[in-house]
C-alpha cells in the first residue's frame, strides 16, 4: 500500500463535485437544510481523507474508492440521525422471540434476509472475494482500452494532485479537468457508474 497522505482531496475537481453533488442529494431528500451544507461537506472531506489510509491503488482507482466512502458516510449520517429521531411506540424489537417454522423459538431478527438487514440499517454490503476479483479484472480490462493519455492521468492521480500532473505534463488544468470528465463518462458508459456515485 502506498503512502496516501500526500493526496489532497480538496484540490481535486472531481472529488469536490462528487462530494457537493452527494451532499446536495442528501439535503434534497432529507430533513437537513442548506444551512447544514458546509458542515456536511467538511465532515465528508474529513472522513474521506481519513479513509485514504486504507486506500490501496493496486485494488482500484482512487475515484470509485472515494465515491464509495462518500456514499457510505452520508448513508451513516442519515441512519444515525434517523435512529436518534425514531420513536419506539408501536414498534416491535427484532430481538423479540417468536415461533419459527420448525416450532422452535427464534429471534425475529433471524427471519430477516441479509438484504432486508442491510436496507434496514442503511448499509451497503461489501463485495465478496470472488466479486472483488471479478471487479478488479473488469476494471483492469476496461482501463487498458482507454486512450494512453487517460491511462497515464489515472496512474498519476493515484499519487499526485491535478496541479502536479498539470505541471509535470505541461498541460493546463482546464484540459486535465476536461479529460477527467471524459474519463468519467467512459466509466458510466461501461457500466461502472455505481462505483462513481449512486
Amino acid at each position: 500500500m502506498s503512502d496516501n497522505h500526500s493526496i489532497n482531496l480538496a484540490d481535486d475537481n472531481f472529488v469536490r463535485s462528487v462530494i457537493n453533488r452527494q451532499v446536495g442529494k442528501l439535503i434534497a431528500k432529507s430533513d437537513f437544510t442548506h444551512q447544514d451544507r458546509s458542515d456536511l461537506v467538511q465532515e465528508v472531506y474529513v472522513r474521506a481523507t481519513k479513509s485514504l489510509q486504507l486506500y490501496d491503488p493496486a485494488v482500484g482507482h482512487l475515484y470509485p474508492y472515494v465515491c464509495t466512502v462518500v456514499q457510505r458516510h452520508l448513508a451513516n449520517v442519515v441512519r444515525d440521525r434517523s435512529v436518534v429521531k425514531r420513536a419506539t411506540v408501536g414498534r416491535v424489537s427484532l430481538s423479540k422471540t417468536i415461533r419459527g417454522d420448525d416450532g422452535g423459538q427464534i429471534e425475529m431478527s433471524q427471519t430477516l434476509h441479509d438484504k432486508d438487514q442491510d436496507r434496514r440499517l442503511g448499509r451497503s454490503r461489501r463485495l465478496g472475494e470472488e466479486e472483488l476479483n471479478d471487479l478488479r479484472m473488469d476494471l483492469a480490462t476496461f482501463m487498458a482500452k482507454l486512450p494512453e493519455k487517460f491511462q497515464d492521468v489515472l496512474r498519476r492521480r493515484q499519487t499526485h494532485s491535478m496541479t502536479e500532473i498539470s505541471r509535470d505534463l505541461g498541460i493546463p488544468r482546464t484540459t486535465l479537468n476536461d479529460w477527467m470528465l471524459q474519463i468519467r463518462k467512459l466509466f458510466e458508459e461501461a457500466g461502472f457508474e455505481r462505483y462513481l456515485e449512486s
